[in-house]
């Protein structure tokens, strides 16, 4: 049984340990809460539960690395026997707060949080004597016997965590590869049915009717050669040629219709 609760023990500070360290890192890099350009022309009503907390703590850019680095020292803290104690304090307060905020904004990532603060529910469950007897008793701490004293789990731990956050951070930066230069809001003047397009980081586009409605797709582009692919045909689906003209796109279709886009600042 005693051998169990070790395992168990074990299992959930490497789990904690690995998941913050890939969410912190991951907002550290400030990769986590982008917001799109497109967002910038909906009104309050548009935005979903996601969108309005993504945007809320992109305000201010050193908030979320701020968020970032509070993660990776806890998940340190819980992972190391010396300092677990320390980290089940304070990890289970954040986890509880990153769970609610997922399930009332209905934010995807809320089985993950769940586990998480399943784990940290443990932890705190297995110490519990220990930390009954530090706030209610004078009689002091109890001495803990240390586990896994040697460095090589819990090095093991980070490597895997910074691993995955490495991993996430090179799929969000460099798998995707398009035109920079196409990157912004663009205001079309000659297209019946769309006022503005919005070229997302990444491979996301998004169309504005002037309906004030918005479509998206994704797209690729290179050597200026623009490949859109959307459910709407108002987004005109297929290969598109395009080149730049100093701060505007002349974008030529294969049925050599024209359309001429400007950039617009943000």
């Amino acid at each position: 049984m005693k051998k169990s609760i070790h395992y168990m023990e074990a299992a959930c500070s490497y789990f904690i340990c690995i998941l913050m360290l890939v969410y912190g890192i991951v907002k550290v890099c400030r990769l986590q809460f982008s917001v799109e350009y497109y967002l910038n022309d909906t009104t309050l009503g548009q935005l979903n539960g996601t969108q309005l907390t993504w945007a809320f703590y992109n305000y201010h850019p050193a908030y979320q690395v701020i968020i970032g680095l509070i993660e990776v020292t806890v998940g340190l803290l819980v992972l190391f026997p010396r300092t677990r104690k320390l980290g089940i304090v304070l990890f289970v307060p954040l986890s509880l707060n990153i769970m609610l905020l997922n399930f009332m904004f209905d934010i995807a990532a809320l089985l993950t949080s769940v586990s998480l603060f399943i784990a940290g529910c443990i932890l705190l469950a297995i110490y519990s004597k220990s930390f009954i007897r530090y706030f209610f008793s004078t009689s002091g701490l109890v001495a803990h016997n240390g586990f896994l004293k040697k460095l090589v789990a819990p090095s093991l731990a980070i490597i895997t965590g910074c691993t995955l956050a490495l991993f996430v951070i090179y799929h969000n930066q460099f798998t995707i590869k398009n035109d920079s230069k196409l990157i912004g809001k663009w205001e079309i003047k000659n297209h019946p049915g769309i006022q503005f397009f919005y070229f997302e980081k990444g491979d996301l586009l998004v169309a504005k009717t002037r309906n004030a409605a918005f479509i998206s797709g994704r797209y690729k582009a290179n050597n200026h050669s623009l490949n859109i692919k959307s459910k709407n045909e108002l987004l005109g689906q297929g290969r598109h040629l395009y080149r730049h003209i100093n701060d505007s796109i002349v974008a030529i279709t294969l049925d050599t219709q024209q359309y001429i886009l400007n950039r617009v600042e943000l």
